[in-house]
């Protein structure tokens, strides 16, 4: 009974434990500056490990001058005409929340223009991203301005934002190996995705916007939570019959 106590007190202790929020790294993937974009003179630069907090989420930001771009801020665009992608490298643990600053050129109202996808293994979690819901315009000018899902959103001097999203990826069972980012091509003005920063971790901000929007698992990884599930209720079943042998 003392050993149990014991790995009850371990566990809890490991649970409460606070971890430093992991950045992914954009920066071998840029391929845009956003700082050329309509108003986006006044976008923070991204020079040297620039960062910015939004929300009560510290995000590292990416150099466009080191992908020789120029000065300024680095971000992943995905062309809107045709079907694009990016497969980003990421190595993190105990994260169950990813937090994106996201936004789209143009962008028409309920348009899917991309996905984003999080992978732990063979295990995914994926995300259509829809103009009005998880994505919009980077500019309050005459294309879609809604997001109902937005968690926190930062306004520039001539109005260009970033929009951070927190998304739920507590099924991949706390561990992040890769991030892909693709483009459906729906084509202008549709809405063309661009990618801006990724804050990993495993707890929410102290300050911020909304909830974490929750994504719909692969067949993988529902395999992996019912195998959980099972071994759960068999350890329930177990202690029910000790405690019948002891009565």
């Amino acid at each position: 009974m003392a050993g149990f106590a014991a790995g009850v007190v371990a566990s809890l202790a490991f649970i409460g434990s606070a971890q430093a929020a992991q950045q992914v790294d954009l920066q071998p993937y840029v391929n845009a500056n956003v700082n050329f974009y309509s108003g986006g003179s006044s976008y923070p630069y991204g020079l040297h490990g620039t960062s910015v907090n939004i929300g009560g989420v510290d995000f590292d930001l990416a150099s466009a001058y080191d992908a020789g771009l120029n000065y300024g801020t680095g971000i992943i665009q995905l062309s809107g005409s045709t079907p694009s992608a990016v497969s980003i490298a990421a190595s993190a643990s105990n994260v169950d929340i990813a937090y994106v600053i996201l936004n789209s050129t143009r962008g028409t109202f309920d348009s899917v223009v991309g996905n984003l996808t999080f992978r732990n293994g063979q295990n995914l979690v994926s995300y259509a991203l829809r103009e009005g819901v998880n994505i919009r315009d980077h500019f309050p000018g005459s294309f879609n301005n809604v997001a109902t899902d937005l968690f926190a959103s930062e306004s520039y001097s001539y109005g260009e934002r970033y929009d951070v999203y927190a998304f739920d990826i507590s099924a991949l069972g706390g561990d992040v190996t890769g991030i892909d980012f693709s483009s459906t091509g729906a084509g202008d003005p549709a809405g063309s995705p661009f990618l801006a920063a990724i804050t990993l971790d495993n707890r929410a901000p102290a300050s911020g916007g909304g909830d974490a929007v929750g994504g719909v698992p692969e067949p993988a990884t529902w395999a992996l939570m019912i195998s959980g599930f099972g071994l759960a209720g068999a350890s329930l079943r177990s202690r029910r019959l000790l405690r019948q042998e002891i009565a």
